[in-house]
């Protein structure tokens, strides 16, 4: 029997903006045979600086490249990172 329909719905929260961490909850919509069910997923993510990033790359061995990425509609600065192992 094949999954007849998935969604994923995320939901951040960031409960003090002072610090480098946040919560993001997935929900997981399945529909399988005519019945939906639900899953939940939790995790604390990392909010890190663009240099933290480059940092840590290249600390793990990478060579690192910034790109710069159109990610807001506001004109905001937004970065693609690239890591090319060594």
């Amino acid at each position: 029997m094949g999954i007849g329909g998935f969604r994923i719905v995320t939901m951040e929260f960031d409960s003090d903006p002072t610090d480098t961490v946040m919560e993001v909850v997935f929900t997981f919509e399945i529909r399988e045979g005519g019945r939906v069910r639900i899953e939940e997923d939790q995790h604390e993510m990392g909010l890190f600086s663009v240099d933290t990033w480059v940092r840590m790359m290249e600390r793990a061995g990478f060579a690192v490249q910034l790109r710069p990425f159109p990610a807001h509609a506001d004109g905001r600065d937004a970065w693609l990172i690239v890591g090319v192992r060594r």
